[in-house]
């Protein structure tokens, strides 16, 4: 029951900390080459990842009584995890780098 709670958890912390105009996050990520991380949370993101995590929760939550009797129900959790979680690198990296990193991850 974490895997569906997790990107909520994270939109409702979004929701939270969201403000008009934006809410950005930087830190180095390879300092030599001046690369940074930076992620922008704006409207249309915002939108975006609410969607992402919305469906993304009720689609893990189907799945649960779906997969019931699967072996293989924690790799499924698993990996749709880490494709939202790319998905919602995407829609809120604020450089082109990184959004061809978070649009790799999704393959």
């Amino acid at each position: 029951m974490i895997f569906p709670a997790l990107p909520v958890l994270i939109f409702s912390f979004l929701f939270y900390i969201y403000t008009p105009a934006g809410v950005s996050w930087n830190a180095e990520w390879i300092p030599s080459l001046d690369i940074n991380l930076s992620f922008r949370l704006d409207g249309l993101s915002f939108l975006f990842a609410g969607l992402i995590s919305g469906i993304g929760a009720l689609i893990q939550i189907y799945a649960l009584a779906y997969l019931r009797e699967s072996d293989s129900r924690f790799s499924f959790h698993l990996y749709l995890t880490l494709f939202m979680l790319a998905m919602l690198g995407i829609v809120m990296s604020d450089n082109i780098l990184l959004l061809f990193v978070f649009w790799e991850l999704t393959t």
